[in-house]
């Protein structure tokens, strides 16, 4: 102790420059003026890595900056890159990868990271041979020895936690049972739907309204049956119906909800599977959203995630009667007087045309600015609609993502409330602001923001 509480003095009035330590003061030490840290040890420990960092992120009035030299990448080949960036990145909609490669967007405000050419391109053929990139058996062997190797249970939250992956490392493979029959630790199911069930599966990850995972778990969990289900509230048979489209990968077999709730019952590993999923979901959903008063029937969160298909079936357009495909950014729902105005922040050349390359982006948190159609003038019955539309006593409801694909996974949308019509700009397109009723998410804000600026 006398030795480590010299050397500890010795740093800090500048009579030695280095300390180094083995499995020593990675906790309970408070040195302010370290300026310096050099990591020389592997970790997978994500606890034992920020504990380590943290040493250095202390406030001193001589140290304008913080200098990590980390060595580990170069010690041995297991060395994961993508397990420490997403402890810095958190759980965002882009990958590692693409955070890399377009300079970590996605960093709060003030955070900057810079990678020389060379070291880019080292750390990301690391991640490309990393295990959430690796081939279906490796990660079924990881399953296999995941006990033996932890000592935790085998879950699937357990496994993805351990390994730092996200559920679509998971679901881009296979279903977690399937996966699970493949690695001997349980046995092998036969299920008629598993195909379409297994991207169905990977489909629904995005759902993070924990208020409706806990419901349609309540629903689906219980020994309803038909009758039962026809006597549910219409709002509750909505979210059901939303469900099933996301669960049949946007073809629902049936031509009614208890027609696929018991087609997927007659799938009894994926069903159980898709339960405990919603569980997961719910447990992990760190989405603040607002139960929002409709002037209508609708199970939609203010500030959830959705796929368009789960929007069109929530406000009942989209039905296991009437499948339609909807391309479009824009779509007025008559019968409900509702403008849905879907938004993609980042649209690039290879996705859209110059023609739909319209300039939307938040001016603020509360205000968002929308560009129309090229073809829509302020004095057509649209403009119109979108000017008046308090007058004529329609909605306006916005749709935003920031980007259109993720892993050929189509992005869902953030539902970001209702908006009201502030003034417009220009013609053939129009330029809209709108006044939103909730204000933006800090993350969506940022993005936009960025992407404005950009």
């Amino acid at each position: 102790d006398t030795i480590r509480k010299n050397a500890i003095s010795q740093l800090k009035n500048g009579e030695v420059n280095f300390l180094c330590v083995v499995d020593l003061f990675n906790e309970g030490i408070d040195i302010p003026q370290i300026d310096t840290i050099l990591f020389l040890r592997p970790t997978e420990s994500l606890t034992v890595f920020l504990q380590q960092l943290g040493r250095g992120l202390r406030l001193h009035e001589d140290k304008d900056y913080l200098t990590i030299l980390d060595f580990i990448g170069q010690a041995h080949k297991k060395f994961n890159y993508e397990i420490k960036f997403r402890a810095l990145l958190g759980r965002g909609t882009k990958s590692v990868e693409q955070e890399i490669k377009s300079s970590f967007p996605s960093l709060p405000s003030g955070c900057v990271i810079e990678m020389e050419r060379q070291a880019q391109s080292y750390v990301l053929d690391n991640i490309r041979q990393a295990l959430t990139h690796a081939n279906k058996p490796i990660l079924v062997g990881r399953i296999a020895s995941f006990e033996n190797e932890t000592g935790l249970k085998l879950t699937l939250e357990n496994f993805i936690d351990h390994h730092r992956l996200e559920l679509d490392d998971i679901y881009k493979k296979s279903s977690w049972s399937r996966l699970c029959t493949l690695a001997g630790v349980r046995e092998d199911f036969n299920t008629p739907d598993e195909a379409i069930l297994s991207k169905g599966l990977r489909r629904f990850c995005h759902n993070n309204s924990s208020p409706q995972l806990v419901k349609l778990k309540f629903v689906l969990s219980g020994n309803q049956g038909n009758a039962v289900l026809r006597d549910l509230p219409d709002e509750t048979r909505l979210l059901l119906t939303m469900f099933c489209f996301s669960i049949w990968n946007n073809k629902p077999p049936g031509q009614s909800l208890e027609e696929n709730i018991d087609r997927l019952k007659n799938n009894p590993a994926l069903f159980d599977e898709a339960v405990d999923l919603i569980s997961l979901l719910a447990r992990r959903s760190e989405t603040v959203v607002h139960k929002m008063d409709f002037p209508f029937v609708c199970p939609l969160s203010v500030h959830a995630c959705y796929t368009r298909d789960e929007i069109l079936s929530g406000l009942n357009f989209l039905t296991f009667k009437k499948q339609i495909t909807i391309r479009e950014g824009i779509k007025y729902l008559s019968g409900l007087k509702t403008d849905l105005l879907f938004i993609t922040l980042n649209k690039t050349e290879k996705d859209y045309s110059p023609t739909t390359m319209y300039k939307d982006y938040a001016l603020d948190e509360n205000t968002f600015h929308w560009q129309s159609q090229s073809t829509t003038s302020d004095t057509s019955p649209t403009g119109q609609r979108y000017i008046h539309h308090l007058k004529k006593k329609n909605h306006v409801f916005l749709f935003v993502r920031e980007q259109k694909k993720i892993s050929n996974l189509a992005c869902p949308y953030n539902f970001i409330g209702p908006a009201t019509y502030i003034r417009h700009s220009g013609s053939r397109p129009m330029s809209i602001v709108w006044q939103l009723k909730y204000p933006m998410p800090a993350r969506l804000f940022r993005s936009t923001m960025r992407l404005a600026t950009a």
